[in-house]
């Protein structure tokens, strides 16, 4: 399972990488300074401990500026050549260092800055880094090669290199912490530096931090108990048994005590430091526990009722779809009686009822049209919301020019001009889709047929990767305070004397974009023409919407 980052945590780690970069090439370059013009502080803490070789420094100079540059490689190809470059000139460094050693040659490498001092302490050959530091060269190479490239997808081999070259680095700390020669020194050569132990540990935790949300320092990052358990004992870990061990060599040397006494304090000190920690998250872990368990449980208890009420929902649709047709059914029979009946009076009594009585029966007449008119879409707009989708590639260009040919034959002595962008092509239920555009340019063409040139656009434009869909006319328009009742069913901002119609169109385009995860909206002005925009979700990322604009 995919731990959740915590970006803020992620922000402050890559900080500290850089950070740690800045002092790394501080440290370096004061090393270097020491050696160019002799100041033997800058080198080593002591007259009597070994110096920081200038090969070594030019290392850490290097892994420094890796690390400094190494976010902005994503962003040029030239660095990112660079930082490959330097990172096997770090690894080679260690490497040849190595085989000197191993092999008992000189690949004059040792001196190649600046001549080292005849007989400095800790050294065995001049200039020459230790065996365990071009070992550590050597691996923090190799994990700057290896930084970017993951193993089944999730583990990140550069990590568990640098992790090594931190234990041999955290050795050598704590070696001269505590007085353990062995832990910085390899038999009669070349001793480890303190200042070149400090700086190995720095790169290793800065390399840590540079990809704080990958391999196994993702826990670090993730928002949840583990995270925070691991950002705070970690550290604990880390400072507690050093203290510890510090306080303990102190108290021997000092003659307070024998080692027995000492290795007996330092435990009992590691037991009564580390059982209340570890009992404080436990206890912490524990309410975590009993909380997410609450949840889940409300969680279920709110699933079962949501599962109550979608099952008493899909039962009421299906009424309301059988009480659609029934009603629908009902209202048709008398509808047609009192057509036929009414046909009936103008055919045979037209010259008894008279104009008035005409005029009235023809007025019956257009209301039993209207009114199957209003059956028949309501259940188109009940239509809409029921049935699976089927969803595949409509030409929502050919769609519109063929509905705009329909259009005009309905009217062909029509001055209307149709401008339909080429090559829309969608995802979605094509069937609906035709329901909606036959909607929209239906519209257009109503509320522009008092408009003596017409102008109606199909078109589409592309904004940070959403596509958005239009029908744009020079019509009527209508006020934007009334834009809310638009897409409601039967709500008109005209009437029916001026433009004929149920208002049930509008309706059935909102509810098919919707099922489309998609939005539909107007922008009008008066007297000046409308805008009709939607987007389908399916269409707005993937690519699969082609748009010419």
């Amino acid at each position: 399972m995919e731990n959740q980052v915590n970006m803020r945590i992620v922000d402050k780690f890559t900080i500290t990488a850089k950070f740690m970069g800045i002092v790394i090439v501080i440290g370096a370059s004061l090393a270097l300074f020491g050696w160019a013009f002799d100041i033997p502080a800058l080198r080593t803490p002591s007259p009597s401990i070994v110096e920081m070789k200038s090969i070594t420094a030019a290392g850490f100079l290097l892994s420094g500026i890796f690390i400094l540059l190494y976010h902005k490689a994503a962003d040029s190809r030239s660095v990112k050549r660079i930082l490959k470059v330097m990172a096997a000139v770090i690894a080679l460094l260690g490497l040849m260092s190595l085989i000197e050693y191993i092999a008992g040659v000189n690949l004059y490498i040792d001196e190649l800055i600046c001549k080292d001092h005849a007989g400095a302490a800790g050294t065995s050959h001049p200039g020459r880094m230790a065996p365990n530091t071009g070992l550590n060269f050597l691996l923090i190479g190799l994990s700057l090669i290896l930084i970017d490239k993951k193993v089944r997808g999730k583990y990140m081999p550069a990590q568990c290199v640098i992790l090594v070259e931190g234990i041999i680095s955290l050795l050598a700390i704590l070696g001269y912490i505590y007085g353990a020669e062995k832990f910085y020194s390899i038999a009669q050569f070349t001793k480890m530096s303190p200042y070149t132990a400090v700086l190995f540990f720095l790169i290793c935790i800065a390399v840590l931090f540079l990809r704080p949300n990958r391999g196994f320092m993702s826990i670090f990052t993730a928002d949840s108990a583990g995270g925070i358990m691991a950002r705070r004992l970690i550290p604990v870990a880390f400072a507690v048994p050093f203290v510890i061990g510090w306080l303990r060599i102190l108290g021997e040397r000092a003659g307070l005590y024998d080692t027995a006494t000492g290795v007996s304090l330092s435990v009992v000190a590691n037991i009564v430091l580390f059982v209340p920690i570890f009992w404080a998250f436990a206890r912490s872990l524990h309410f975590s526990d009993v909380i997410r368990s609450q949840s889940e449980e409300e969680t279920e208890r709110l699933n079962d009722t949501l599962n109550d009420r979608n099952a008493r929902l899909e039962m009421a649709n299906k009424e309301l779809e059988s009480f659609s047709y029934s009603v629908s059914h009902d209202l048709r029979a008398p509808l047609r009686s009192i057509d036929g009946f009414s046909a009936v009076l103008l055919e045979d009594y037209s010259d008894k009822v008279g104009e008035q009585g005409r005029d009235c029966i023809n007025r019956v007449r257009n209301s039993t049209m209207r009114m199957g008119q209003l059956i028949d879409d309501m259940l188109k707009l009940s239509r809409v919301t029921r049935g699976e989708m089927s969803v595949k590639s409509v030409d929502l260009s050919k769609m519109a020019a063929d509905i705009a040919g329909e259009l005009k034959k309905t009217q062909p002595d029509r001055k209307a001009e149709f401008i339909i962008a080429p090559d829309l092509i969608v995802q979605g239920d094509e069937n609906l889709l035709k329901v909606a555009m036959e909607n929209l340019l239906g519209n257009a063409w109503k509320f522009t047929s008092k408009v003596p040139e017409a102008r109606i656009e199909f078109g589409a434009t592309r904004d940070n990767g959403i596509v958005t869909y239009f029908v744009r006319d020079n019509g009527a328009g209508f006020e934007m305070a009334y834009a809310d009742k638009l897409f409601a069913p039967f709500q008109r901002l005209h009437s029916s004397v001026e433009f004929p119609g149920t208002g049930i169109g509008l309706a059935t385009v909102q509810r098919i974009v919707h099922r489309h995860n998609g939005r539909v909206r107007a922008e009008s002005e008066l007297g000046k023409g409308t805008v009709f925009s939607f987007t389908l979700m399916k269409n707005e990322t993937n690519g699969k919407a082609s748009v010419n604009v």
